[in-house]
């Protein structure tokens, strides 16, 4: 990703960002249906996928 330039990384991101709500959509459709494990293990995986944008920002702005 250091090869992209500093516009296009933040349009990458903002669409990671809505890929992740997306998902999150998805989980409540689950638990709606009561596919609970499916829910958990989704939501899980988007908490880890946002504290790691999360950490990625942090890492882009300290440079």
């Amino acid at each position: 990703m250091s090869s992209l330039r500093k516009t296009d990384k933040k349009i990458v991101i903002r669409e990671i960002y809505r890929i992740l709500v997306a998902l999150q959509a998805m989980v409540e459709i689950s638990r709606k249906s009561e596919n609970f494990l499916l829910a958990n293990a989704t939501e899980l995986l988007i908490m880890q996928a946002i504290d790691n944008l999360d950490r990625l920002m942090v890492c882009e702005h300290n440079f």
